[in-house]
């Protein structure tokens, strides 16, 4: 059998994770230092997700985000 290919009738997007900084700073209300202090993640990496310069998204970020309230569908699903 022939191999066919998905089709779809958007071009698919590129994630915009400058969603991370906007929920930092307006919905959480956290500087880097705070929320690092919180999250006991590190502000380099921290930095790093929001500009997606990270491969992968942690999962300590992650539940933090949950822990805080804020809705991972909406962040990640668009």
């Amino acid at each position: 059998m022939g191999k066919r290919k998905l089709q779809t009738n958007e071009p698919e997007k590129p994630f915009d994770y400058s969603r991370f900084k906007k929920v930092r700073e307006e919905q959480l209300k956290l500087s880097y230092e705070a929320f690092t202090e919180e999250s006991g993640i590190t502000r380099t990496d921290v930095r790093l997700i929001e500009e997606g310069r990270m491969s992968f998204i942690p999962v300590a970020y992650l539940r933090f985000l949950r822990k805080k309230g804020v809705d991972l569908n909406k962040v990640l699903g668009g």
